[in-house]
């Protein structure tokens, strides 16, 4: 023991004077030697390492429920992302407004915002903040109900609407205008997510909204290609040609509108070929466990 102190205080002085280390530095290295040295070490190692390493994680804003699953880490080979907060900004703003003819823009958006109030993603988000930002007065809707992986319908002043995405309506024979329809394939080739609204008999009108890539998105997925992983693929409910083009600027595999249970499926699929996956986003797992 003695001679393991006295060792320490020698690391600690070599590292100041003779490779003119900072205090800091030089106590690390003294400490890093003493931890070494000791025959303790050999029986601390290993959950002294997992306990930094889960507080290292902890401090990025990841939480690890236990040592297994931070070890499981360690075998991973392929990695899926969810597209909107967790690649992009999160924060999107609405860019568009497209009612048919007959209907103003701030009636629309009356009608989407008041629909989207009761949901929390960030596209409902942009709708309502747009809506205060023109002054708007927001009825309550009444009887809403999300449909997941498609939008949210609801009552709004009396008259039953929808809001969600354009291919719930076309894929239900809900008649759409062929305007609109162009105004729809222009604003996805340019990278919009749309926001469709209905009624009884038609879609009435749409809402563009776009959101940024994380500055750090692109640096982050060459990170986890360093590190061995070879599978990266982008899982989103959003449109799949605004999917291919996110996914074209960090060149990631991609693939688009998957309601929740069709993302539970890619990744089952994804675990059978590399043995096991992560999944870093928005996913409901429901019951399923995979």
């Amino acid at each position: 023991t003695w001679i393991v102190l006295l060792g320490t205080c020698l690391v600690y002085l070599i590292g100041l004077y003779a490779f003119h280390d900072s205090p800091n530095r030089a106590l690390h290295r003294a400490m890093t030697a003493l931890v070494v040295a000791s025959p303790c070490a050999v029986v601390i190692s290993i959950p002294a390492a997992i306990l930094s390493a889960i507080a290292s994680a902890a401090r990025g804003g990841v939480l690890f429920k236990g040592g297994t699953h931070l070890e499981r880490t360690a075998t991973l080979l392929a990695m899926a992302f969810d597209k909107t907060g967790t690649l992009t900004i999160g924060q999107p703003q609405l860019t568009d407004i497209e009612p048919i003819s007959g209907m103003s823009v701030d009636e629309l958006l009356t009608v989407a915002a008041s629909l989207e109030s009761h949901s929390e993603h960030p596209l409902a988000r942009a709708v309502v903040e747009a809506a205060k930002s023109r002054g708007l007065t927001v009825p309550e809707a009444e009887s809403v109900e999300a449909v997941i992986g498609h939008g949210v319908a609801g009552i709004v002043n009396g008259k039953r609407r929808w809001a969600g995405k354009l291919s719930w309506f076309t894929d239900t024979g809900t008649a759409c205008d062929p305007t609109l329809t162009e105004r729809a394939a222009k604003l996805q080739a340019d990278g919009h997510t749309l926001i469709a609204i209905a009624d009884e008999q038609r879609v009435v009108g749409l809402l563009a909204v776009s959101d940024a890539l994380r500055p750090t998105a692109a640096a982050a997925i060459q990170e986890l290609r360093d590190l061995g992983l070879t599978s990266l693929t982008m899982l989103s409910g959003d449109h799949a040609i605004v999917v291919a083009r996110i996914a074209g600027q960090l060149g990631l595999q991609a693939e688009g509108q998957l309601l929740p249970a069709d993302k539970l499926q890619r990744l089952a699929a994804i675990r059978k070929e590399f043995g096991s996956v992560g999944m870093i986003g928005d996913v409901h797992l429901g019951d399923e466990v995979l």
